[in-house]
């Protein structure tokens, strides 16, 4: 399908799939063109709810073109469609009145079961009310008002539906039944939900009388993007549309939590784009929230998996975001003494709890599952159990961190000591392994250089980093998150088993963090990886997955679009990539 984005004065055209999301940020979303039981408008209220699925015309769709305000679609007619700011609203407009199809789907986000649901309607003026009754299990109902069509007819069907997407990932049930409302004509739709049928009333009453407003309101919010580049554009535009009430979300359309290393691991760029006062507020909530043996939650709501590499994150972001403020000479603008000592005295104590609870040998333990490799394969036998290269860069980091913010010498030979230990069980002279037992090659090691490049010296990194390429360089353009000479490597994305997961699948956060590390190193001799992962990323940003949204990974064999299809950190990895790139 021929897809345009335009931006600004910037107009570019390819070929993608025509799959998009638009959010209102922090209330709702609206995912299309996903043969996928995810797709469909969702909104926020104390949980994620879906509501509409899909609205289907007979028109073939020809092209699509992302407005970065909306997304239009393009056939005999044009049907734009756009989400205000912070409603729980989906605006589906046409230039010339047509008949379309309202499928709708109601439950809460991951309510899979099909039974105990009803749906009844109601008019109200020139409006319909739809109420939604699950009335077994967890029973709830949900509201949604339509106003803005001429004419209206019952169909009230239910359909089964089998979705490409989830069967091809494996993710059951890729067949569910949606419910045929009824086909609306005219030139508008203007559908709102919520759990409260007041609210969504008044709501939509609100955006069919400013619509217009409510439209320039968006216009104006994306004139905080700055970027001039169509793919950074598009990126950082994706990564706003993750902004939840308190934090970023981890992906859109089911990673619907905050996950504090996803989130950490973004805050680079939001540094980078000297967004100073956001990035104060998550960095001083978390350190807020260190537990009692030096760690930070995984994700809220809380899952079962613990994370043992947050905390690092929280330490190197904190340490970018002193170096920014200092480099910009307005510390005092936005850390005042007392925060100052607060982050001293956290940093302290936090270093005691790792060490007491977490440290063996003095090196930094992790269980099974507990970096950001956190699944395991079928046999249950690679779990990156021990001592992990990046959790010692990290431990080493905070070790230095200390010492630069304190000047005591304990951290300085804490730090020696540990980097020392660190060379003698994982340098073998020629590479870096990924565990103190484990030589396997992964891109782990370029997060240990990312945060610690102290470790080696450029020459040697140069040679760690070509020998690891070796074993995960993938010619589309990024890196095998396992050797690719390894037993359980897996060359193609095999879905929810996990099998693949991090063990070949391609994640673009990390290739795009790869490629910052190439540049540091020696950006002349890594130039052609480096050109190679832009173009990858940019391509799959553009055209593929979400048009203009950075999705979570690619099968290692070629580059597709797999995983979440707008993923926190891939959008801003990218982002903090670009800005490597221009220095």
């Amino acid at each position: 399908m021929r897809v345009v984005h335009k931006w600004k004065n910037v107009k570019k055209e390819g070929s993608g799939n025509g799959a998009f999301l638009l959010s209102s940020e922090r209330e709702a979303f609206f995912a299309d063109g996903i043969d996928s039981r995810y797709k469909g408008f969702y909104f926020f209220k104390k949980d994620w709810f879906k509501t509409v699925h899909s609205i289907k015309t007979d028109k073939e769709v020809k092209s699509i073109a992302n407005y970065f305000s909306h997304v239009e679609k393009l056939s005999s007619i044009r049907e734009s469609y756009f989400l205000p700011l912070e409603r729980k609203s989906l605006v589906y407009q046409t230039n010339k009145e047509h008949a379309c199809n309202l499928i709708i789907d109601c439950k809460k986000m991951f309510d899979n079961s099909d039974h105990g649901r009803h749906y009844s309607h109601e008019k109200n003026g020139k409006r319909l009310i739809v109420k939604y009754e699950k009335k077994e299990g967890d029973k709830y109902s949900l509201f949604i008002v339509i106003s803005g069509f001429q004419t209206f007819t019952q169909i009230e069907k239910w359909e089964k539906e089998e979705h490409s997407f989830d069967k091809r990932r494996n993710s059951h049930p890729w067949e569910n039944y949606v419910y045929n409302f009824g086909r609306f004509f005219g030139d508008k739709l203007i559908i709102t939900s919520s759990s409260d049928k007041k609210e969504a009333i008044e709501e939509n009453e609100f955006v069919v009388k400013n619509l217009d407003k409510l439209k320039q309101e968006k216009i104006n919010s994306l004139k905080l993007i700055k970027k001039k580049e169509i793919s950074q554009a598009a990126a950082y535009n994706s990564l706003l549309q993750l902004k939840g009430n308190d934090y970023f979300y981890a992906g859109f359309p089911w990673f619907l939590q905050y996950w504090s290393r996803d989130m950490l691991v973004s805050l680079g760029t939001l540094i980078k784009e000297e967004d100073f006062s956001t990035t104060k507020e998550i960095l001083f909530t978390y350190l807020k929230q260190i537990t009692a043996d030096g760690r930070l939650a995984n994700r809220i709501p809380a899952s079962e998996l613990a994370s043992a590499d947050s905390i690092g994150w929280l330490w190197k972001r904190i340490s970018d975001f002193l170096h920014a403020l200092r480099g910009k000479k307005i510390v005092d603008k936005y850390v005042d003494s007392s925060e100052f000592k607060l982050i001293k005295e956290k940093l302290e104590k936090n270093i005691e709890l790792l060490e007491k609870y977490h440290c063996e040998h003095g090196l930094l333990f992790s269980k099974a599952k507990e970096t950001w490799m956190d699944t395991t394969d079928i046999a249950g036998t690679d779990t990156r159990l021990g001592a992990r290269i990046e959790m010692q860069a990290m431990l080493l980091k905070m070790y230095s961190l200390a010492h630069e913010l304190t000047g005591k010498q304990i951290y300085q030979k804490k730090e020696n000591d540990l980097k020392q230990k660190v060379l003698s069980l994982f340098f073998t002279g020629k590479i870096l392994k990924d565990g103190a037992l484990d030589a396997t090659q992964r891109p782990n090691i370029f997060i240990a250089h990312y945060i610690y490049p102290d470790l080696l010296g450029s020459n040697v990194w140069k040679i760690v980093f070509q020998n690891n390429l070796e074993r995960t360089w993938l010619e589309w353009g990024g890196l095998s998150s396992m050797s690719k000479q390894h037993p359980l490597f897996q060359s193609f994305h095999t879905g929810e088993d996990n099998r693949s997961y991090h063990r070949g699948d391609s994640w673009f956060w990390i290739n795009n963090l790869a490629a910052i590390s190439l540049i540091k190193v020696d950006k002349k001799y890594f130039s052609d990886y480096v050109k190679k992962i832009k173009k990858a990323s940019e391509e799959e940003i553009l055209w593929h997955g979400f048009i203009g949204a950075h999705a979570e990974i690619s099968s290692a064999s070629k580059m597709e679009s797999f995983g979440c299809w707008n993923q926190l950190w891939s959008n801003a990895m990218y982002l903090e990539f670009c800005d490597e790139l221009r220095k």
